[in-house]
């Protein structure tokens, strides 16, 4: 056998061990439409919370100065595991999707 035909069958076997362990295809993650799903209903559009939703809940401004100075490992550990009145978004949304909602917290932070 060639080293041209070793190379090849080496380079399948490859292959066919990547496409055993493959997750699937790639899925792009919206950041501004995932917190406008998950976020925005309490939050608001622009995070400085909605003003029906604090009259009876304690809504953190998203924009703030004490959210937006916390370490991002911090406001995805909140997401995930929630905070005081604010549940869990642990089991519904896959760490890249929460790591998107930050962004997007980041970004309001800039507006």
């Amino acid at each position: 056998m060639s080293g041209f035909s070793r190379a090849v069958l080496a380079l399948g076997a490859v292959w066919l061990v990547a496409c055993k362990n493959d997750a699937g295809p790639v899925t792009v993650v919206d950041p501004e439409r995932l917190y406008n799903q998950m976020c925005a209903r309490c939050h608001g559009l622009d995070g400085k919370g909605e003003p029906e939703v604090a009259k009876s809940l304690p809504v953190k401004d998203l924009t703030a100065a004490d959210v937006q100075s916390k370490p991002t490992e911090v406001l995805e550990r909140i997401i995930m595991g929630g905070q005081n009145q604010m549940p869990p978004f642990g089991e519904v949304l896959t760490p890249r999707k929460i790591q998107a909602v930050v962004g997007h917290i980041r970004k309001l932070g800039k507006r």
